[in-house]
């Protein structure tokens, strides 16, 4: 899917758009009290008492934990994950039995007994969850039960000697599906235990699904490097295979190669599949055909796309074509009876997004027209294929059906007809936060979400932050507004899954965790999670960090447009053709001053919270999110100096004296500085960010290096020559392309 321009932030920055702004009204549970644990996703329903209880005595771990044999396999399970979860804080494994010692605090899993109502219920994984002095009762069925013990998890306080807090909690989940699809670009670069780290992490917050991109391409015309991804090993076509760019420490430098994915050459997806369904997430395939389909048709050009004089274009595939289906069906049935199958995985995305030719040869001419046209009959074709698989659901993403007005009751019908009623489910995507009561005469595609009544199911799909090249502050509105506003839209009308749109990387840990609030219980005001997800993760210092995001927040909002000028995909432009591209306000000279000493301050503040935070994991977000802010910082820096120096030049071609020079010399001095501080930045990035995004960032931070030195040898070369008394001849240095003005024109310099 394509990044579309979204909201023009002012200069309040993006601060403005985190909070309850632009939001419909919703009834908001009350924010708890500081001291109060942290459950993410926050319950539907919780009550705290005012007495703690104590889960050890002297050395002794005073626990014992019962599963009801009636209350099925999950309840075992969950026993287990409490008891794991207590043996990890305390080394002490408490017992599993079904008689309780003097002074343990019995844990008791088992069903719904009472005759009490409630959605807990009547939903599936749906929990009751009671803290008292006499024991802990977890009440639920099936997956219930998991997500009762992750929550008990949450409640504990303390590590060597935890205790927890009265309690009762009534709780389900809004959407029975909550996920996110992996994009190709972060899935091709990524480890085995990489995924089984995002595997757990969605599993801890209560997200049931992760789709994983097997095959997504994009047309580019620089090289198919970084463009073309596939990332299973077909046994039945080999040819299919795609080498990929990454980064690997050597001699402890971070060492740029190409080479095929992971993925692919340790053919390790069953392993996270099966991975996946012991803790709860199902791990389900995305291969894209029509739209996002290069590799297959440039080497089996048969069934590519053809032009007007039928030559294959290297794109799609022609429908018209019987060897096409040959081919996809083969590779469907591949992945289905390795990945799929053997671990009863029954959902399959065909993705059908952005499609972006239609075959021209003779044979599809005549066949499609109009609404009986060659996307819905492939999606038929494909669809039933699927189903004779076994596939219970075919996840398609909406935005051809819907721009092209192609959903309505005539294809309601028309999937009824072909025996396909219930099993596709239309990926409802869009990622902007237009405010209410402006006009969007470019925005059809977001206006109307939701808006046809058909029968057919709907999932909701948001982006949690997928852009690893742009700076974190580009996808704030994303992840916060945009998502939670398209959340409820689709609770609204009648949608019964969220999948969020992901290039992964723990840097956008925030829009995980909105993900799976808003799909798990969307009723609590933005702010409130915000403030749960600070305390969550920087404890006692959470209002110092959450200035110190805020602060970032702020500073990227006024310079979003400088920032999204350079880190601007597919590759980065000149960043002085990128500062150049500037108007208005956001240059300010003394803003830009004093904004990039508020980042230096929000930086130190996250590294001294970083050196007090205990939790392993939570210091490296820490890490990142302070690596993330002296990006920010670096760039701009880099940004005044350069014209801080151009102006320092301009005054010396002009004035041409000794002062003027000396003023140039300081300035270029802070330039080079900068630049050693950027290279600084550059390492710290290296080192703490998630490695499968290196390809992405790296080479943005490298080009802006390799620009910023050009630019000093420039001013350096005119410094020379004011020194050396060379007066005559100072030429214009143009920034925007990183060149004399005369040598732009074709004069040679003397």
């Amino acid at each position: 899917m394509k990044r579309r321009a979204w909201l023009q932030l002012s200069g309040a920055g993006l601060a403005a758009l985190i909070g309850e702004r632009n939001l419909k009204a919703v009834s908001a549970l009350p924010a708890e009290a500081p001291d109060r644990p942290v459950i993410l996703p926050h319950p539907q329903s919780i009550s705290y008492g005012t007495q703690r209880i104590n889960l050890t005595d002297g050395d002794r771990l005073a626990v014992s934990i019962e599963a009801e044999p009636e209350a099925g396999p999950e309840a075992a399970e969950a026993a287990q994950m409490i008891a794991a979860e207590l043996s990890r804080r305390t080394g002490r494994t408490p017992s599993l039995i079904s008689k309780h010692g003097p002074g343990e605090l019995p844990i008791r899993l088992h069903g719904f007994k009472d005759s009490r109502a409630g959605k807990e219920t009547e939903v599936e994984g749906g929990y009751r969850l009671s803290v008292t002095r006499q024991g802990v009762e977890i009440a639920s069925r099936g997956a219930g039960f998991r997500y009762a013990a992750a929550t008990f998890a949450q409640l504990l306080e303390q590590d060597s000697a935890p205790r927890v807090r009265e309690v009762e909690i009534r709780d389900w989940p809004t959407f029975p599906w909550r996920g996110i699809y992996v994009e190709v670009t972060s899935g091709a670069c990524m480890t085995l235990a990489d995924w089984k780290d995002l595997v757990d992490w969605a599993s801890s917050i209560k997200l049931n699904l992760i789709s994983v991109g097997l095959y997504n391409c994009w047309e580019r015309e620089t090289s198919v490097l970084d463009a073309e991804y596939f990332l299973f090993p077909s046994r039945r076509y080999p040819q299919f295979k795609t080498p990929v760019r990454s980064y690997t420490k050597q001699e402890g430098r971070w060492q740029e190669q190409t080479a095929l994915p992971a993925m692919y050459t340790e053919d390790f997806l069953g392993e996270i599949v099966a991975y996946g369904k012991a803790r709860g997430v199902a791990v389900s395939p995305y291969f894209s055909s029509l739209g996002h389909n290069t590799v297959i048709p440039r080497l089996m050009p048969e069934i590519s796309m053809k032009d007007e004089q039928c030559r294959p274009i290297g794109y799609g595939f022609c429908t018209t074509c019987p060897q096409t289906y040959e081919v996809l069906f083969n590779l469907y049935d591949e992945i289905i009876e390795r990945y799929a199958r053997p671990y009863g995985v029954t959902t399959f995305n065909v993705a059908m997004d952005e499609v972006q030719h239609a075959c021209q040869c003779p044979s599809c001419q005549v066949a499609w027209k109009g609404e009986d046209n060659f996307y819905v009959e492939h999606l038929i074709k494909i669809s039933r294929h699927l189903k004779d698989q076994g596939m219970t659901r075919v996840l398609v993403w909406n935005d051809m059906l819907h721009r092209s007005g192609l959903i309505n009751k005539d294809l309601e019908s028309r999937l009824a007809a072909a025996g396909l009623e219930g099993l596709i489910t239309i990926g409802w995507w869009y990622y902007e936060a237009p405010r209410e009561g402006y006009f969007a005469p470019d925005e059809s595609f977001g206006r109307a979400f939701f808006r046809p009544n058909v029968g057919i199911e709907a999932w909701a799909v948001p982006s949690n932050g997928w852009d690893t090249t742009a700076l974190l502050g580009a996808t704030r509105a994303t992840a916060n507004e945009a998502l939670v506003r398209l959340v409820r839209r689709g609770e609204e009308r009648g949608a019964d899954g969220v999948i969020s749109y992901s290039n992964h990387d723990p840097i956008f840990e925030q829009g995980y965790v909105n993900a799976s609030q808003y799909a798990w219980n969307p009723a609590p005001a933005m702010a409130d999670t915000q403030d749960r997800y600070a305390r969550w993760l920087f404890g006692d210092d959470h209002e110092s960090g959450s200035r110190a995001l805020k602060t970032y927040n702020d500073v990227y909002g006024i310079y979003a447009e400088l920032a999204e000028a350079f880190y601007r995909r597919p590759v980065p432009p000149k960043l002085g053709g990128a500062i150049d591209s500037v108007r208005g306000p956001g240059l300010e000279k003394v803003r830009l001053r004093d904004s990039v000493a508020s980042v230096d301050s929000a930086a130190q503040a996250l590294a001294a919270i970083q050196m007090r935070i205990k939790d392993p994991g939570k210091a490296k977000s820490v890490g990142m999110y302070c690596a993330e802010v002296r990006r920010l910082g670096a760039f701009l820096r880099l940004t005044l100096a350069i014209l801080n120096c151009t102006s320092a030049y301009d005054d010396f071609r002009s004035q041409r004296d000794s002062a003027a020079l000396g003023f140039l010399t300081q300035r270029l001095e802070e330039l080079r500085q900068s630049g050693e501080e950027h290279t600084t930045v550059m390492r710290e990035i290296s080192d703490v960010r998630y490695t499968p995004s290196l390809p992405r960032i790296l080479p943005y931070e490298q080009k802006a290096q390799d620009d910023a030195q050009q630019l000093i040898a420039m001013f350096s070369e005119m410094e020379r020559r004011g020194r050396a008394g060379q007066t005559n001849f100072l030429p214009e240095i143009v920034i925007r392309d990183q060149d004399f003005f005369a040598s732009g024109i074709g004069m040679v310099l003397p």
